[in-house]
């Protein structure tokens, strides 16, 4: 994904010398550690990182439409694989690209989710040693990647087969302890990937979770959302490269939180607003916050004349008055449509969802 900079115009008259910033060596394991720490919840980033870069993979190689395979750690066999089946990576590509932090292939396109150049390294928020297996060019290579008395990590190739397999695997132990919260997190992260991986070993408590909610009123691009899961949160969500973000209400207008006070889901091409370096959130910059507040803006006119259409062209009554209520009957949601659009059935103004039935 293409990383938008916003830079404001440096002062340079009066300019005698410059020194340019720069990284001590001797400093490198401290910034590598800040990088590592940068996840507020580790299990969520291990997942959604790889599980991307996996679907990057298949994007690349022109196989967007086939899944990557996921295993869930078991009791008996602790460890957490994700596979795609993309071109893998040369063994320069491991050293350049997998093992540099910072460096990406990705920022050139918003084709990718991926562009950070941390997203690779996120093993090294849950442990201190992962393997790598690259398959590419008749080779199936193992790395075991690993961090060092430096902090900084290192890879060292444990094997090298013949193979006519492509793709990356990747496998992460994981913490016995930390399974049944790594299975329930899982199936959220997967929710919304356009081509479901095909997962193993997932609780079947959580299959349902893996669902998408219920949704009411639709639109291309929008839902809005009848019913979560009892342990979920009834929250507006952009939905971006098969990521959904929360969405800050209070650094939007007053309009956008009017219209979010609903359950919404919104789609946003990748590119189009911008994400923390930590991808669990999105960066609420000016060029954000101005996607988003029109963004909603156009919905709010969009969903009052599509529903107010719907409501004209509705079969019956009873008809007419469900769509009223997911719409304009949802409080101040409900108000915000009816400033751009008044609902008639038959020829009659709608001001509720209710029926009235004669006594008899």
């Amino acid at each position: 994904m293409i990383i938008t900079k916003e830079r404001s115009n440096p002062t340079t008259s009066g300019i005698k010398s410059e020194v340019g910033f720069t990284i001590d060596p001797r400093n490198l394991a401290h910034v590598v550690g800040l990088l590592r720490d940068a996840y507020s919840d580790p299990a969520t980033a291990v997942l959604r990182e790889y599980a991307v870069n996996g679907f990057d993979s298949h994007v690349e190689a022109g196989i967007a439409s086939r899944p990557i395979s996921v295993t869930l750690p078991t009791k008996l066999e602790p460890h957490l694989t994700i596979r795609d089946y993309g071109k893998g990576l040369t063994p320069e590509q491991i050293e350049n690209l997998f093992c540099s932090y910072g460096a990406s292939s990705k920022r050139d396109s918003n084709d990718y989710t991926g562009c950070l150049g941390i997203g690779c390294k996120s093993a090294f928020a849950v442990t201190d040693s992962f393997t790598v297996t690259t398959f590419h060019g008749g080779k199936a290579r193992t790395y075991n990647c690993y961090l060092d008395e430096s902090e900084v990590g290192k890879a060292a190739l444990l094997s090298e087969k013949k193979s006519t397999e492509t793709g990356l695997m990747v496998q992460i132990p994981i913490k016995r302890d930390d399974i049944e919260e790594l299975h329930e997190k899982a199936a959220k992260v997967f929710r919304y990937f356009k081509t479901k991986p095909i997962v193993e070993n997932l609780s079947k408590e959580h299959l349902p979770t893996m669902e998408r909610p219920r949704y009411g009123y639709s639109g291309k691009d929008w839902r809005i959302v009848l019913g979560r899961s009892d342990d979920e949160d009834s929250d507006s969500c952009v939905v971006m490269g098969n990521i959904a973000y929360p969405i800050d209400t209070e650094q939007l207008s007053e309009t956008s939180q009017r219209f979010l006070q609903q359950d919404v889901e919104i789609d946003f091409k990748l590119g189009e607003l911008d994400i923390a370096p930590s991808r669990e959130e999105l960066k609420y910059n000016a060029r954000t916050k101005k996607a988003l507040n029109d963004r909603i803006e156009s919905l709010a006119k969009e969903i009052a004349e599509n529903a107010a259409i719907d409501i004209g062209k509705a079969p019956s009554l009873w008809e007419a008055c469900k769509i009223y209520r997911s719409t304009f009957g949802r409080g101040n949601f409900g108000e915000l449509l009816k400033k751009h659009h008044k609902p008639m059935f038959r020829k009659k103004a709608m001001k509720d969802s209710l029926i009235k039935l004669p006594e008899s």
